[in-house]
């Protein structure tokens, strides 16, 4: 969240902070229309935007993934019980503990391992539908679709697909324990917020692994799950 301090970018230029701004400049500023964009201009930010999924960092080689179970105050303990161990002469315990710290980093990487993969997989197959208005009509598309400048449809149950400024919204509350790992729900606005808030205070933004909890809202689509990961990697 803390990049949207920094700016965003549509077209290619700096934006102002949008949380400042009435809804009527919200569309101004982020190149788009209360009709949403039309399907040629959605077209074209895609292939310049991306498709709007989660960038993966890079992964760590097999030898740094195994070299980090080591990094452990428990580890470290038994590897200065192995040193007093074997200074005192007791070889046998000293190998027995060392079998145990092989054993125990191993076990670890092999589950770290399999489940970096799984969730790899994860992000591949897990798809889900997003209601937006383009043209002037309201279409369902895949999330990965989504471009900055779209105008999203969120209601009850929704989760939400990236950052969106609000324009409009009707007894809005959301989930953002995700973010904060609080389970308390979150009331939103559509209204400008003038003072320079800290993240969890942008009130008239909801943000991308939130889900709606009560009311619906439209909003318009400041940035995509892509460029949020990069700049967060």
């Amino acid at each position: 969240m803390q990049n949207l301090y920094k700016f965003s970018r549509v077209e290619g230029r700096k934006m102002r902070n949008v949380w400042e701004l009435a809804p009527e400049k919200v569309f101004e500023e982020l190149k788009t229309t209360p009709q949403g964009l039309s399907s040629e201009e959605a077209e074209r930010r895609l292939r310049e935007y991306g498709l709007n999924e989660a960038l993966t960092g890079r992964r760590l080689s097999s030898l740094l993934l195994f070299l980090s179970q080591f990094r452990s105050p428990l580890v470290y303990i038994l590897v200065f019980a192995t040193l007093v161990a074997a200074l005192a002469g007791e070889l046998t315990d000293a190998i027995i503990i060392l079998v145990i710290i092989i054993v125990n980093s191993l076990i670890g990487f092999i589950l770290e391992r399999r489940s970096g993969k799984a969730l790899e997989k994860l992000r591949k197959y897990v798809r889900y539908s997003v209601k937006v208005v383009r043209d002037g009509k309201k279409i369902v598309i895949d999330s990965t679709q989504l471009v900055p400048g779209d105008l999203v449809e969120l209601t009850v149950g929704d989760i939400v697909p990236a950052d969106i400024r609000l324009v409009s919204c009707e007894n809005l509350t959301t989930n953002e324990s995700t973010l904060t790992g609080e389970s308390l729900p979150v009331e939103k606005t559509f209204n400008p917020i003038k003072a320079k808030p800290i993240p969890q205070e942008l009130s008239n933004f909801v943000f991308m692994g939130t889900s709606i909890i009560s009311g619906m809202a439209t909003g318009v689509l400041s940035q995509q799950e892509n460029r949020r990961s990069s700049e967060e990697l």
